[in-house]
């Protein structure tokens, strides 16, 4: 795990499950392209897909697994880079180091560190831009020890959501994260929890599953809608054949 490699595989073969409370996945095809749309029904819902994934172009080949349709466009739900802070906080300098060089002891002599660094054990972290970081503990979390990082954002919640990173003391590559956002209105509020878990898969360390939360209410209605993403029997093959990614031809007239 020290030597896991935190970039995008070029391919992946896996299966997704979709498990959704209140959330009804569409496909929506069009010239053989696919985007999928979760629409809010008073309804549950389960998908299960085989999937080919090609990174370069976020491309993937779905396949139902009860219907054996056929989905070609962005995957629903593919692997992902291990720092959430990647894409919610875009190279905030100075900010939490994507890439912190691992300690060799735990000693608490900080006369050579920057004096407004927090030294967190054998993880150094500087105030981010975007969120006052503090040290919550050594915690176990899948049976493994973690660092708990505790996130609160400085402004914009909505843009920054993020509140718990649990960081692997080895690697300092994220295993878990949370975040939390509420928006209000004048007539409406809408709250939203996520949880994102990682795992390391051969020499990578890639986004495994997701769980969303969430409820809101409009004048006389409320919506409360859950679902959960997992990625399984993951396979990194060296190469996968471009048809699988090309969009049929489109019937003749």
């Amino acid at each position: 795990m020290r030597a896991a490699n935190a970039a995008r595989p070029p391919y992946a073969v896996y299966q997704l499950d979709y498990v959704g409370h209140n959330l009804v996945l569409t496909p929506d095809t069009t010239n053989g392209k696919t985007d999928w749309d979760m629409n809010l029904h008073h309804a549950n819902d389960s998908h299960s897909f085989h999937v080919w994934y090609r990174t370069s172009d976020d491309r993937a080949l779905q396949q139902d697994d009860a219907t054996h349709a056929d989905y070609r466009g962005e995957p629903l739900f593919a692997p992902s880079e291990s720092n959430p802070l990647d894409d919610s906080s875009p190279s905030p300098t100075p900010g939490v180091s994507s890439s912190p060089k691992p300690m060799g002891s735990m000693s608490t002599d900080t006369s050579s560190v920057n004096p407004t660094a927090q030294v967190l054990g054998a993880v150094t972290s500087e105030a981010s831009r975007y969120y006052e970081i503090t040290l919550v503990g050594l915690e176990k979390r899948d049976n493994a020890t973690v660092y708990h990082l505790h996130l609160r954002a400085i402004s914009d919640i909505e843009d920054h959501p993020l509140t718990d990173l649990y960081v692997d003391p080895a690697t300092f590559l994220v295993r878990s994260a949370h975040a939390e956002m509420t928006m209000r209105r004048v007539v409406f509020e809408f709250g939203l929890q996520a949880d994102i878990d990682y795992a390391p898969i051969g020499a990578y360390w890639l986004l495994s599953d997701v769980h969303f939360h969430g409820n809101g209410y409009a004048l006389f209605y409320h919506a409360d809608m859950d679902c959960t993403l997992r990625l399984h029997d993951i396979v990194l093959p060296l190469t996968l054949p471009a048809a699988y990614f090309a969009p049929p031809p489109s019937p003749k007239p």
